[in-house]
């Protein structure tokens, strides 16, 4: 059984709104964080804003609705 469509597009705005979350906590902490040891290091929100993104962008290609037909009024039809 098969991801449907909507699905898809469901966990690409969910990893979307994942990374959004994340880059607001780098721009307000910095793109460096101090460790337990008082060592520089990047931010853990640099890769959980990253890794999502392109989450999105690979979810959202798959469902390839640029090649998809609208229907007069309607927004682009996500059944096959």
């Amino acid at each position: 059984m098969g991801i449907s469509d909507i699905e898809t597009l469901n966990l690409g705005v969910r990893a979307l709104d994942r990374a959004k979350l994340a880059s607001t906590e780098v721009e307000t902490d910095g793109p460096v964080v101090l460790d337990r040891f008082g060592q520089r290091k990047l931010h853990p929100g640099v890769e959980i804003a990253t890794t999502p993104s392109k989450l999105y962008d690979l979810l959202v290609a798959s469902l390839d609705l640029r090649n998809r037909r609208l229907r007069k009024g309607c927004a682009p039809c996500l059944a096959s």
